[in-house]
């Protein structure tokens, strides 16, 4: 569902179905944001992003989850994600999101 609002707002799209695949695929493209899920099967998204940013993915990360616990926010901050987002997520609210994480820091 995500990748079609994405893909409807003229985002160019890659989608992975586990950690795993997401781990290749950023190792062989460029890649401006990542939008991880928590969930993953295999590689749980917090993992993939302390991965990621090990290996110096200097790109957007951003989490979105159905998690409600109080303690989803500040663990995907501390993973090394930049922005979150709780599911249910609306087209309005990933462009909003990219929008921002688009501006220059500073």
């Amino acid at each position: 569902m995500i990748s079609g609002l994405l893909q409807a707002q003229g985002h160019r799209v890659r989608h992975a179905g586990h950690g795993l695949a997401a781990l290749a695929e950023i190792a062989t493209g460029r890649f401006d944001a990542a939008l991880l899920d928590l969930d993953l099967p295999g590689m749980d998204g917090l993992a993939l992003a302390r991965h990621l940013r090990a290996q110096g993915f200097g790109g957007r990360l951003i989490a979105i989850t159905a998690r409600a616990d109080a303690e989803a926010e500040p663990q995907a901050m501390a993973a090394g994600f930049g922005r979150f987002l709780r599911k249910p997520v609306t087209g309005a609210m990933l462009r909003d999101l990219l929008d921002e994480a688009a501006q220059p820091v500073g």
